[in-house]
């Protein structure tokens, strides 16, 4: 059947795994009008992709990546699906940071911003440092400080075949499957991950998609509407540990942290957000918004951190690595390493 006959009946029944690689192919390959690809996509988010569909797409877009080889199996990624429109701080560039001094090795897969005010890529040149654009230079990184930033479109060629519709979609206020498949397509091949979600119905959906896909742990969130650890109430937990899965339910003060107000943890423009996350590396930020970004960083190191500890024991070591200086020595690094204006 042909891409336009599938995207016609999409939103009447899921794709088979068949029909759903060869739609992706025919995407990734620049086959598929935009306005076919426009179909496919609103009928995903009229009905929800299947767990079958989300596989096929992984799997053919892993394939085409650039790849990046990571030394170490640990290597986790603790990028998130955005989207949740919430305008906060940018937690998960922040808490990388913190990750990677405790010792865990991290690539984080990154965009600049689609929906919101500051995406990671952003954030990061405004700190002074650049994402990586090339496989060669991302590996060296990995092999001698144990973290590096990828741009996710350097690294996913065939994915610039769906911007237009990506757009479109935008357009209308209205969030594509390509913001679930972001975080499973890192180039360095994880197998640990710390993913939020912009839903609550996609936890479940996105934990099965990736025990399919090889993950061997990973905590996927969602928390009171944030794709992060929430510190505004509770927060869903997805577990997903060699091909089994359970869903827990965290509160902050699970992690020995107070509950706080939304306002509390909003940030700015990408000059904004790199001060912010640059004074909580300094330790000179020590409220609401820290602890937002501590949370995070413990469930990163308590996904990829050998022997492994839990994200309760986890909050010693990232408190720890503010303290002593290790994390903003990290930003530092990264800084004289890949310097933005390089």
């Amino acid at each position: 059947m042909s891409f336009t006959a599938l995207a016609k009946t999409a939103p009447e029944r899921p794709l088979s795994s068949n029909e759903a690689t060869h739609v992706m192919r025919e995407i990734a390959e620049g086959q598929a009008s935009t306005a076919d690809i426009v179909c496919l996509l609103r009928a995903l988010n009229a009905r929800k992709p299947t767990a079958e569909e989300l596989t096929a797409f992984v799997t053919v877009l892993r394939e085409r990546a650039v790849a990046v080889v990571a030394p170490q199996p640990n290597t986790i990624c603790n990028c998130g699906t955005g989207g949740d429109g919430r305008g906060t701080i940018n937690a998960s560039t922040t808490a990388a940071f913190i990750i990677s001094a405790c010792g865990v090795p991290l690539a984080k897969h990154g965009n600049r911003s689609v929906s919101s005010r500051c995406g990671s890529t952003d954030c990061l040149a405004a700190l002074g440092v650049r994402a990586c654009a090339e496989a060669r230079e991302a590996e060296a990184l990995l092999a001698t400080e144990g973290l590096c930033f990828l741009n996710a479109p350097d690294f996913h060629p065939g994915l610039r075949y769906a911007a237009e519709a990506r757009s479109v979609l935008a357009g209308e206020g209205c969030k594509s499957m390509f913001n679930l498949l972001g975080p499973m397509l890192n180039p360095a091949a994880v197998r640990r991950q710390s993913m939020g979600v912009f839903a609550e119905d996609m936890v479940e959906l996105v934990a099965e998609t990736l025990s399919r896909t090889g993950t061997e742990f990973a905590y996927v969130l969602w928390g009171d509407g944030y794709d992060e650890f929430a510190l505004t109430g509770t927060t869903k937990v997805a577990v997903v540990q060699n091909g089994q899965t359970r869903v827990e339910t965290w509160t902050p003060a699970d992690l020995g942290l107070a509950q706080c107000r939304h306002e509390d943890i909003l940030g700015g423009d990408a000059v904004a957000n790199a001060q912010i996350a640059e004074a909580i590396l300094r330790g000179q930020v020590q409220d609401a918004r820290a602890d937002f970004v501590l949370a995070n960083a413990a469930f990163g190191v308590s996904t990829g951190l050998e022997p492994h500890v839990s994200p309760i024991e986890a909050m010693v070591l990232v408190r720890e690595a503010v303290s002593s200086g290790a994390a903003h020595d990290m930003l530092t690094t990264m800084r004289r390493k890949v310097p933005v204006h390089a």
